[in-house]
């Protein structure tokens, strides 16, 4: 690298010079039918302050990009089932939906997440239908945030459950998981209730005042989640009979998982450094999309199996609101 931490081939060279790892990284590219798409990873610390620490809300656009024989890609035909076809048909059209309800300003970004939530249960039903334009906010979220330790643990262990501690192979992100967890422990008491009160405390003094003044970091990491990771589980309605109700139930565990994680994350910075500043945020997200976001194949393995062993519990949406 050069003393501007840029790397000395692509200055002296130009991007043509770069091997194919670093020609591609941090972008990420996948197909949809006839249609390219382009983001980048949230790994990099660049794009991280780019995509996150902007004064305005993060936005998709339309624009000429590379193609990738090898990137991912879908192809809506060989989708078997007809729901799930469907859906994935709009998957851009809803990712617009989703990110336009964040933006919304007559409500808390944790209000709106549960609205996403919500809607998302139902739309295996929608999806037979037209589409509506928006989210309707018609039933405002009046329900509070988690705040006890109880509903914590409970969050704590499904995430815990989802993520197959108990698996006998421990993979990367199994390993940071772990290590998460156990930064987090404190004392001889139960390790679900020492992370549950350290959250808690963490949340009350650091996380919540943060968080409060600083709303984009966390609406543009839910805006650029939703446009690269919802819905991108390609090759599996490709190839196995999904029907859209299943593709739904799939996104809002992982949605769970990502965000209790985030917060873990986010509790572990401030219990550290006794404050929280956007460093530490952004040091919580390239966490999670390093060793998880990352991984989408460990993520899709874990999710799928704790629906296959347990099935999907809708009042899990709760656990969004911690």
């Amino acid at each position: 690298l050069t003393e501007q931490q840029r790397c000395m081939i692509q200055e002296k060279m130009g991007v043509y010079a770069l091997c194919e790892t670093c020609a591609l990284f941090p972008r990420e590219l996948w197909q949809e039918d006839r249609r390219w798409f382009m983001s980048a990873s949230l790994c990099c610390p660049e794009i991280r302050k780019r995509a996150l620490t902007c004064s305005e809300p993060f936005d998709v656009r339309q624009l000429q990009t590379a193609e990738d024989s090898q990137c991912e890609w879908l192809e809506t035909s060989l989708i078997q089932n007809a729901s799930a076809r469907k859906l994935f048909r709009n998957r851009f059209a809803l990712i617009q939906i989703l990110n336009a309800q964040l933006e919304c300003r007559t409500q808390t970004l944790r209000q709106n997440l549960e609205q996403c939530f919500q809607w998302l249960l139902n739309l295996p039903a929608l999806s037979e239908m037209s589409l509506p334009p928006k989210i309707s906010n018609t039933e405002t979220i009046t329900q509070p945030r988690v705040q006890n330790a109880e509903d914590i643990c409970a969050c704590f262990d499904i995430v815990n459950k989802i993520l197959n501690w108990d698996g006998q192979k421990a993979p990367k992100p199994l390993m940071a998981t772990r290590i998460l967890s156990n930064k987090m422990i404190a004392g001889n008491v139960l390790p679900l209730e020492s992370m549950a009160n350290n959250y808690l405390n963490a949340a009350s003094a650091y996380i919540d005042p943060f968080l409060a003044n600083h709303r984009l970091l966390l609406e543009n990491f839910y805006k650029h989640y939703f446009f690269s990771h919802f819905m991108k589980q390609f090759n599996d309605v490709m190839n196995e009979q999904i029907p859209a109700e299943d593709v739904i139930h799939y996104e809002l565990c992982q949605l769970i998982v990502i965000n209790t994680l985030l917060m873990q994350s986010l509790t572990v910075r401030a219990i550290r450094n006794q404050a929280l500043l956007t460093a530490h945020f952004l040091e919580a997200v390239g966490f999670v999309a390093k060793h998880f976001l990352h991984y989408p194949e460990y993520l899709n393995r874990s999710i799928r199996g704790y629906l296959a062993q347990h099935g999907f519990d809708e009042n899990i949406y709760k656990f969004i609101r911690i």
